[in-house]
């Protein structure tokens, strides 16, 4: 005879699962079995759709093996808790990765009206990446200037130098970031033209304070 005094308890499973006994049925194989939720602690439905099916043999076998269940239960609970957070720091990590991307992409407005092809064009040019000689001159002194390896978009090294004081030049066809360090001291990077033109777009418009 089902206990019906063990309806609305929960219990543990040898699987590491937590269910509640919600109710029984009648089985012509089976005689009457509990109907336990596998949802807990979501109530069951009136129709029991969902629940599993126990035969009063087993469930008084299940009872009698809470605590190595209960051990289980917490195992498994830890086990989906550390994917959780493991899941949690890949999207974070995703959604970083995304942003840094955006920005890496973003020029600012350089690319306004300009078509699809253009804009491709445009973004494969100032995207690609070199390891770049960045001097750093000690304008003090007439020693030996530093020299640092960068490795950096030619978007970002345009950036880069026009804050450290390089302009933008044209010259015979040539295009280039110079700087004069004295009458005797300067530097010359040869650049592409469309990184002639981002530079000149961003000291044009005012938008090197604000990148």
């Amino acid at each position: 005879m089902i206990d019906a005094h063990l309806f609305g308890q929960t219990f543990y499973t040898r699987f590491g699962m937590q269910k509640e006994i919600v109710g029984s049925k009648t089985y012509q194989d089976l005689g009457e079995c509990y109907l336990v939720n596998p949802n807990y602690p979501e109530p069951a439905r009136d129709d029991f759709v969902g629940c599993d099916i126990v035969t009063e043999a087993d469930m008084h076998d299940i009872l009698s093996k809470q605590p190595e269940y209960i051990v289980k239960y917490k195992e498994r609970q830890k086990r989906e808790t550390e994917y959780k957070i493991q899941l949690e720091l890949q999207e974070k990590k995703r959604k970083e990765e995304e942003a840094m991307l955006e920005k890496e992409y973003d020029l600012y407005g350089f690319l306004d009206g300009n078509t699809p092809m253009q804009c491709g064009k445009i973004q494969m040019v100032l995207q690609k990446k070199f390891v770049y000689r960045i001097h750093k001159s000690d304008e003090d002194t007439e020693c030996c200037d530093m020299v640092q390896r960068s490795y950096m978009s030619r978007k970002n090294f345009v950036i880069h130098q026009l804050r450290n004081g390089y302009m933008p030049k044209c010259e015979n066809g040539k295009y280039m970031l110079c700087k004069m360090i004295d009458k005797a001291r300067g530097y010359v990077y040869y650049i592409t033209k469309t990184e002639y033109d981002f530079g000149m777009y961003l000291l044009d418009n005012g938008i090197l304070e604000k990148v």
